[in-house]
């Protein structure tokens, strides 16, 4: 008798099974829209129905693999297929235009490259207790990326597109009236603080990276017409905490790093916030009711850069031990992420 005659015929297994099926077949529309955003496609359709082989003649790739890609993604949800072989943008799939507000077509990229052979290494990675990443790569993820300027530069741009939408929320629902300088911990090319800024003309602000990424935040301030109220500073936060703010953010930055880096950091900010100030986390955090996914995260921040996701009671007692007392608590859903404001004692 076959494996598969056994089984039992009743939907709620018939259901899981094809659950478990649909799970391990994942990499597949992974690597799809990878290839999908790779070639810039969405770029290409825009507004429009086109048919995939002008695509392909535009793209110069093979008719037939290509008719067959958009075919899949349409089955996705990603695109709108028509009988005469032509396709057009979803709702879901413009989001992988390179010229919308939020783009994640470099989040698409980077999930499809470098993040993709990392994931590869998984069980290499649990058996050693180290990062996927690094098992692939031969270094840590930041320090390939000072290494890979188009990776880090990919990077930086999946960022832009996930930080967005939490700079405007954040913006609308935490009270920044009592503060004059933001100064935002990792902050990358500066979308999370332009959008704090834009919506509270009375602030000020920092943002703090790298070297090379502060480079672009500079430059992407430039472009929002806030050189006159923000400035970015390149350095590292483990060695020192920019000065002057009273708003201290870390913004899905904390994750990437072990409980006693993040010890650093907090301690670091302990030593510049007054007791008027205050620092804000904002992050998924496990157990939360706004970010369901977020034990699936742990495993992309343990793969990637050998982080954590963490709890609330894991981060108030990281705080507590670096001189904080958490005194607001929020939930951005459907965002998937929690704010914690917290005040130095």
């Amino acid at each position: 008798m076959s494996h598969a005659s056994q089984l039992d015929p009743s939907s709620e297994t018939q259901a899981a099974y094809g659950g478990v099926v649909r799970m391990l077949t994942g990499h597949w529309t992974v690597q799809a829209i990878y290839v999908f955003a790779k070639l810039g496609i969405a770029d290409r359709i825009g507004e429009q129905v086109v048919p995939a082989a002008d695509l392909a003649r535009d793209l110069a790739v093979d008719e037939a693999s290509l008719f067959r890609i958009l075919r899949g993604l349409a089955a996705t949800g990603l695109l709108h297929a028509r009988d005469d072989d032509a396709f057009a943008l979803t709702p879901m799939g413009a989001l992988l235009r390179s010229d919308v507000p939020d783009s994640l077509r470099d989040l698409a990229i980077m999930s499809g490259e470098e993040q993709y052979a990392g994931w590869g290494k998984l069980l290499d990675a649990v058996r050693e207790g180290s990062s996927a990443f690094e098992q692939a790569h031969g270094a840590h993820l930041f320090e390939y990326l000072r290494n890979h300027p188009s990776a880090a530069s990919t990077f930086d741009g999946a960022m832009v597109g996930l930080s967005g939408s939490l700079g405007n929320s954040v913006a609308e629902q935490l009270d920044m009236s009592r503060f004059q300088q933001v100064v935002d911990l990792g902050g990358g090319r500066g979308v999370f603080l332009s959008r704090i800024l834009h919506r509270h003309q009375h602030l000020n602000g920092i943002v703090f990276d790298l070297p090379h990424v502060a480079a672009g935040a500079g430059a992407y301030m430039g472009t929002q017409g806030l050189l006159d109220r923000c400035v970015a500073i390149g350095g590292d936060f483990f060695e020192e905490i920019p000065e002057d703010g009273d708003l201290y953010i870390f913004c899905q930055t904390l994750f990437n790093w072990s409980d006693e880096r993040v010890d650093v950091l907090l301690r670091g900010c302990r030593e510049r916030v007054e007791a008027d100030g205050a620092l804000v986390v904002v992050e998924q955090m496990i157990g939360e009711p706004s970010s369901p996914f977020a034990a699936m995260m742990d495993l992309q921040m343990m793969a990637m850069p050998g982080g954590r996701v963490r709890t609330v009671a894991e981060y108030e007692g990281l705080l507590d031990a670096a001189g904080f007392d958490v005194t607001q608590r929020m939930s951005l859903a459907p965002l998937g992420a929690t704010v914690l404001e917290a005040r130095p004692r």
